[in-house]
């Protein structure tokens, strides 16, 4: 199929059916209606096509008072009806109020409907169907002229939605101009004859024509926009296969480093156990682990002085608790000066990490060990502000970075590899200088370790 048959088969769909079937309307009208202009037809079908178009099937002021009497038939296309009428909130209702039994008998006006400025020339083949089909005192239509109409409106919408001009082979083109033919014949009061030979004028029909060329010009900027949206999909969709292969890329090079960190952390760490202690409805558990690259020894001559201590990491994760406040409140404590055998240096973001030392004589005895992390743990908690009379766990990983003899490793391991028994001193301590006035409140009730 060439282009130029494609193109003559547009034009005499688009045009020369159109005007066919505009004619055989306006002389149904004419006989029906006894009226050639179009807006008077409108303004006598407009109670009519209003009931086949709502949906809700309600009564209008122009229905009678016993109801209403226009029963709906099919149903108008909305686009179709607000073609043929324009809504004007602003027109007044014309008919006068009714009431049925002292309540009132109008669920609608379509007086705010009005006759659009619209002439059949403006109305495709599926408008000026659905018109005839839906007018009042019957449909102008009869059960041929309704088959030889869908007719052309299939074939129509093959050729206006072909999505190139040699979608079509030659036997197809070839029926398609056969069926618009027969068609039109069945639709005309003109001649057989003599509309056949009309027909293969138009389709004789020179490319140098104005129409043909503008037709031409259409198709082939449809063809390139569609050529454009194709090629621009295709595009896309290679972008979303690559950018789903490079998420999968960095999920597995996310889990392969989960897998080094846990190796790198199991050879790197010698663990110890863990401290474990509930105080009212606050859980802590504390680990403890030392790195490898820290030596032991069964010598006492490592014992460093107080005031250098043991330099350690302590990693702080929170569940039902403010971390921000907790951050900020450790912070703080950076600057203040606490004889309870730790000293904090820094905390650094991203996670709660504190970069701290506590005095050598921590880890001299399992008595002293269990009475710092006493202070520790109390120290993160008034710290943080915690209310204790609310659910909230707490986890500590400390990492002993400085070195240690085998004698502190043993005392560290019998302190976190038991259930801490902490003092019964440890409410009292709670409510010391160390917690200001105004948070003592928020510690209430506190009781021992």
């Amino acid at each position: 199929m060439t282009d130029i048959d494609f193109l003559l088969l547009f034009e005499c769909i688009l045009n020369f059916a159109a005007e066919i079937v505009r004619d055989l309307a306006t002389e149904k009208i004419l006989k029906l209606h006894q009226t050639r202009l179009f807006m008077d037809f409108l303004k006598k079908a407009k109670h009519h096509l209003y009931h086949q178009w709502d949906k809700k099937n309600r009564t209008c002021c122009n229905c009678p008072i016993t109801g209403r009497l226009i029963w709906k038939t099919g149903n108008l296309n909305t686009k179709i009806f607000e073609k043929l009428f324009a809504y004007v909130k602003t027109h007044a209702c014309s008919n006068r109020p009714r009431t049925r039994n002292g309540a009132p008998n109008i669920e609608i006006c379509i007086c705010k409907y009005e006759e659009g400025n619209i002439s059949m020339e403006d109305l495709d083949l599926c408008a000026i169907k659905s018109l005839c089909q839906y007018s009042p005192l019957s449909s102008l239509l009869t059960a041929s002229e309704e088959n030889q109409l869908d007719i052309l409106i299939n074939i129509r919408n093959k050729v206006c939605h072909a999505v190139k001009s040699n979608i079509f082979s030659e036997p197809e083109l070839d029926l398609m101009r056969t069926e618009v033919s027969d068609a039109l014949c069945n639709l005309s009061d003109i001649d057989k004859k003599y509309m056949k030979m009309i027909i293969k004028d138009k389709r004789q029909k020179s490319l140098k024509d104005p129409s043909i060329q503008e037709l031409r010009l259409k198709i082939d900027q449809i063809e390139k926009d569609a050529q454009n949206c194709t090629d621009h999909m295709r595009t896309q969709t290679d972008q979303n296969k690559t950018l789903l292969t490079e998420v999968g890329d960095i999920r597995k090079a996310q889990e392969r480093q989960e897998v080094e960190d846990k190796n790198f952390r199991d050879q790197c760490l010698k663990f110890f156990g863990e401290f474990r202690q509930t105080f009212k409805n606050v859980k802590a558990t504390c680990s403890a682990s030392k790195s490898t690259g820290t030596s032991s020894s069964t010598q006492g001559s490592l014992s460093e002085k107080a005031e250098s201590g043991k330099e350690i990491d302590l990693k702080v994760k929170l569940k039902n608790i403010d971390e921000d406040k907790m951050r900020n409140g450790l912070e703080k404590e950076t600057s203040t000066d606490i004889n309870d055998g730790w000293k904090l240096y820094t905390v650094k973001h991203g996670c709660i990490l504190l970069e701290m030392k506590t005095v050598s004589d921590t880890f001299s005895s399992e008595k002293i060990l269990n009475s710092r992390m006493q202070a520790l743990v109390k120290r993160i908690l008034t710290a943080g502000e915690v209310n204790t009379s609310k659910q909230a766990e707490i986890y500590m990983e400390l990492t002993i970075k400085s070195p240690l003899t085998t004698e502190e490793e043993k005392i560290i391991r019998n302190v976190f590899a038991e259930p801490s028994q902490l003092h019964s001193d440890f409410e009292n301590k709670l409510s010391d200088d160390h917690i200001t006035k105004g948070k003592s409140e928020a510690f209430q009730g506190m009781c021992s370790w």
